[in-house]
């Protein structure tokens, strides 16, 4: 596995997409910061993190996605899944190192944006910037992004589907918008992106989550559902040859 996963991460050295993904990551960072320089409004360093917040939380879904989808389609695209039957590994393992290596690099971007947050929340509030209060908005960035990783199986599953990255990406879309217009609904429990957003904004405000409890567990099983119905249905890929090549 750890030798596929090498693999993986040395075919991605030649794809022209990562920049790009790492640069439109970035955007709601950039924009609010220059928009808040420019502004006459007093800066506040709340509103500045939920601005920053709020944003990446609509855009991260399809980045997310697009990402995931762009990647698997490439083995369509180039032909390259008709080898997994030649190689001394399953598909099963094939498919499950490529998630593995999308779910780790997109959990480091992440990160790479919530810190760069971070420090420019200490850069611009130095005075307000604790390190208690940036410790808090750090850990609601990490649950946010660890449960939104959930959708990488289904968005693997998706694409093994449909073999069609534009499919892929309207659907990207439409998660986001509908991550929008659902947000403020309880329930938003059956969008693994909106549940995420609700579930970690509760770490640093507590009255913009659900009020009642039970909706935690009812959207944690049905985010565990989509993990296990996604995973049942990449298996049934890895045994069927012909579903996979399509």
């Amino acid at each position: 596995m750890i030798h596929l996963i090498q693999t993986e991460w040395m075919k991605w050295k030649r794809l022209r997409l990562i920049p790009f993904v790492v640069l439109v990551s970035f955007f709601p960072l950039l924009l609010n910061t220059f928009a808040m320089k420019l502004s006459k409004r007093e800066p506040d360093i709340e509103w500045y993190y939920f601005t920053v917040f709020n944003q990446y939380s609509f855009l991260f879904p399809a980045v997310l996605m697009v990402f995931a989808g762009f990647l698997f389609y490439q083995e369509y695209k180039n032909r390259t899944v008709m080898n997994w039957l030649s190689y001394p590994y399953s598909a099963r393992q094939m498919i499950l190192a490529k998630m593995y290596c999308i779910a780790i690099s997109i959990f480091a971007l992440s990160l790479l944006n919530h810190f760069g947050l971070l420090l420019f929340m200490q850069i611009l509030f130095s005075e307000e910037a604790s390190l208690s209060l940036l410790a808090n908005r750090l850990l609601s960035s990490v649950v946010f992004t660890l449960i939104s990783l959930a959708a990488v199986p289904a968005v693997a599953t998706f694409m093994i589907w449909t073999k069609n990255i534009l499919m892929v990406s309207f659907a990207a879309l439409g998660s986001m918008f509908a991550t929008t217009l659902m947000i403020g609904a309880d329930f938003s429990i059956i969008n693994p992106f909106a549940f995420a957003y609700r579930v970690s904004i509760w770490i640093f405000e507590p009255s913009f989550s659900y009020e009642n409890p039970m909706l935690y567990v009812v959207g944690s099983f049905i985010l565990l559902t989509y993990i296990a119905v996604s995973f049942f249905v990449l298996h049934l890929f890895s045994k069927k040859p012909q579903w996979l090549m399509g």
